[in-house]
């Protein structure tokens, strides 16, 4: 169904503040609280979106994000590849988010150290090579240490329907925000890890329902989420189906950058070009960015083909007009309808691996 202006709004809210409750939207939108209610429970029973519980990476732990990118083997079956994938996503416990189409994947991991990350990628690249499932070219690695990288939005879609649902409020993320600051990491009691784990795995199930599959009380797993929600552990998101919503394009962009400058050479002259009204498409459409001062690993949304290549021409134009790249940035476009049901984002099996639990929930 076509999303009426009112629906528009209702998502992007849910979207922009997952954590306010129907009243507290209602203020910022200056819409009724039962068409707010009536609205959201449309809107979800009919598939638009979905909350997730993400942790924040550097207080759990991980000190290491990777990206990476690979060709098929376009001789080789799906269907032997997808029971792999299978395979690896459960010894690879890093894996947070999937992106894959039966020609090409992009994939990002979080890891504790690079050690860690490193025995799971030789496990992972002797199977995909003993099986020929990729091309001669592999996989190509991109490693962005927290401490030095800046995170912009994080699986953060408010810009994206912000600018496709064309609002006027005045609200907008700022494109320079980031997130994950390097701070020290809280010491967990064993339950308070189970608890976080089930959370996590199980985001839209009530209190009582993760009490339940514990075996704890109610108030033990409400105090928990308070304390997790409080200290900024965990952080509550709205993903839009993209799909439904009528985009046809995600793109996986891996640039590299010219030494001379650094991450905060490019972001002072990006400023100046998101200050012109009609100069951030671009960043509009981006969802997550990892960046640091040698290169950058980013995921966007667009509408169309068209509008990606309008989009993209003008980022390429500013970043080869300034000489902040080295070289040609690596782009996959991938189509949305393509995606393989293994895509999406996944955070409960790198919980259960950082905590170091076995038990199954």
């Amino acid at each position: 169904m076509a999303l009426t202006k009112r629906e528009k709004l209702v998502l992007f809210g849910l979207v922009k503040w997952p954590n306010l409750n129907d009243t507290e939207l209602s203020e910022r939108l200056d819409l009724k609280r039962p068409t707010i209610t009536s609205i959201r429970k449309r809107l979800h029973e009919s598939g638009y979106y979905d909350f997730v519980l993400i942790p924040d990476l550097a207080k759990i732990g991980c000190e290491l994000i990777t990206a990476f990118h690979s060709d098929f083997n376009p001789l080789t079956d799906f269907s032997i590849r997808k029971k792999y994938a299978i395979l690896v996503r459960e010894h690879f416990r890093d894996y947070f988010f999937v992106a894959g189409t039966d020609k090409e994947r992009a994939m990002m991991a979080a890891s504790k150290n690079f050690t860690e990350l490193r025995e799971q990628v030789e496990y992972s690249e002797r199977l995909y090579w003993r099986q020929g499932f990729l091309t001669e070219e592999g996989n190509t690695y991109a490693f962005f240490p927290l401490a030095l990288t800046r995170v912009f939005p994080f699986f953060d879609y408010s810009n994206l329907l912000y600018n496709q649902f064309g609002l006027n409020l005045g609200i907008k993320r700022d494109p320079l925000d980031s997130e994950f600051e390097k701070v020290d990491q809280p010491d967990l009691k064993h339950k308070e890890k189970m608890i976080f784990y089930a959370l996590v795995k199980y985001p839209t199930l009530n209190d009582l329902g993760i009490a339940e599959k514990l075996s704890i009380s109610r108030q033990t797993v409400s105090s928990a989420r308070k304390k997790f929600f409080e200290d900024g552990l965990l952080l509550q998101c709205c993903i839009p189906n993209i799909k439904k919503l009528g985009f046809e394009l995600l793109v996986f962009d891996h640039s590299v950058f010219n030494p001379n400058f650094t991450l905060e050479n490019r972001l002072e002259r990006l400023w100046d070009l998101l200050s012109l009204p009609t100069s951030s498409g671009w960043y509009d459409s981006k969802i997550l960015d990892f960046s640091t001062n040698l290169e950058s690993v980013t995921l966007s949304v667009f509408q169309s083909y068209t509008e990606f290549r309008k989009y993209y021409g003008e980022y390429l134009s500013f970043y080869k007009k300034e000489g902040f790249l080295l070289k040609e940035s690596a782009i996959r476009t991938l189509p949305i309808k393509d995606l393989t049901p293994l895509s999406g984002i996944r955070f409960d099996l790198l919980i259960k691996k950082f905590f170091g639990i076995e038990q199954e929930i």
